[in-house]
């Protein structure tokens, strides 16, 4: 028998109500000529695995896999392109609900040669060209990145750039693929005539607090290690890390303090013990920017990290200068302002507080250094105001 045109890899756990209707919709609005359907059930303990038995009766496009372990979404994707062999292969998350035409309205618009993947338009959770209504009739439009909740790529252009990168967990894989796409002389497209809901972030919602920090940091930090700052494909993951909230971040974040540690491991324990005393009450974060080459430096920050809150180690980062370094840094920062300091800063009692009201002051974006007596020491600090609304060019 030949292959069908789409093979739909769609994994879940848990949440049976969400796959339930996301799998209703699909089998309501799409022709089954056109595709099969892989589910990956990632070790459910609800209802899902009944009732994904059930459904498959009588259901002969479906067949489920279950999982004895929660497989992270990029290895999961990967074995459903192994075990299928559809033209195309569709990536379906379950908190997804789709319409009529959806599949045919998407074959359409990855049909040209030039073409490896097309995603829709959507409500929630997407790269920013793709939140919006569709627009019957509208066609296509290229696009740097597509959201991963519901994307259709060739499996020409699958065996081309390879599967994906599994060192990503629950997160910016699909960037990360479009992006691998793009460098092979793939273009991506948006189908704007084709509509998919999608709620977003149901798992990464359902992880420990401590657990999304953890994923969704490491995930951003090695997108931008794979993807440098300075040529087009790196600064377009840049700009979507600045539209992208962190789910972890907690709110009222006042500053995100940048620190680049290389002048040694007393030097940077000093810095920091200083920064701690001089600001206990104002809500901020520390980013420490490991540059030194001692391996010391790094283990003291790891430690330090393990004790304290909004402490976050950051690098080595190898062969990168400095600016690079800061710059991956202020890109994973979510504090209302930026501080930029060298380990060799010793701050004083009611160091930031005043550096934010200098700042604060300004009606807008500005750098503001600090006077001798806040922040003494062998290196510099600036505050840069971040106003993202109408950032200063």
């Amino acid at each position: 028998m030949s292959p069908k045109p789409v093979s739909v890899v769609l994994l879940c756990r848990d949440r049976w109500a969400d796959t339930l209707r996301c799998l209703r919709s699909l089998k309501r609005h799409t022709d089954p000529r056109l595709y099969d359907l892989l589910v990956y059930d990632n070790a459910s303990r609800d209802a899902t695995p009944a009732g994904l038995r059930l459904l498959a009766r009588g259901w002969p496009e479906l067949r489920v896999v279950t999982n004895r372990r929660n497989v992270p979404f990029a290895a999961a994707v990967n074995r459903g392109v192994r075990q299928t062999r559809g033209r195309h292969v569709l990536w379906l998350n379950n908190d997804t609900v789709v319409g009529p035409g959806w599949l045919e309205g998407l074959l359409k618009a990855v049909a040209p040669q030039d073409v490896a993947a097309a995603g829709p338009m959507t409500d929630h959770m997407a790269p920013p060209r793709q939140l919006g209504a569709a627009r019957p009739g509208a066609g296509t439009a290229s696009t740097p990145i597509l959201g991963g909740f519901c994307l259709l790529v060739k499996r020409a252009a699958v065996e081309d750039v390879g599967p994906l990168d599994e060192r990503f967990l629950w997160g910016w894989e699909d960037v990360d693929y479009c992006l691998r796409l793009r460098q092979a002389g793939w273009r991506l497209v948006l189908a704007r005539g084709v509509f998919v809901s999608h709620v977003g972030n149901r798992t990464i919602d359902a992880m420990p607090a401590a657990g999304r920090r953890r994923t969704d940091l490491a995930n951003r930090v090695l997108i931008q290690e794979k993807w440098p700052t300075g040529g087009a494909l790196g600064d377009d993951v840049r700009d979507l890390i600045r539209r992208s909230p962190a789910p972890w971040h907690p709110p009222g974040t006042a500053a995100s303090v940048i620190v680049a540690c290389r002048g040694g491991a007393a030097a940077v324990r000093a810095c920091l013990e200083s920064l701690r005393r001089g600001a206990p009450r104002t809500p901020f974060e520390v980013l420490a920017v490991d540059m030194a080459d001692d391996g010391r430096t790094g283990a003291l920050l790891h430690r330090l990290a393990a004790r304290r809150a909004g402490l976050r180690v950051l690098g080595p980062w190898g062969p990168v200068g400095a600016p690079e370094a800061l710059n991956r840094a202020a890109a994973l920062a979510r504090g209302e302002f930026l501080l930029f300091l060298d380990d060799g800063v010793r701050a004083e009692p009611g160091w930031l507080s005043a550096l934010l009201a200098a700042a604060a002051a300004r009606t807008e974006p500005a750098v503001v250094e600090e006077e001798e007596e806040l922040a003494a020491g062998q290196g510099g600090g600036s505050v840069e105001r971040l106003r993202r609304a109408h950032r200063a060019p």
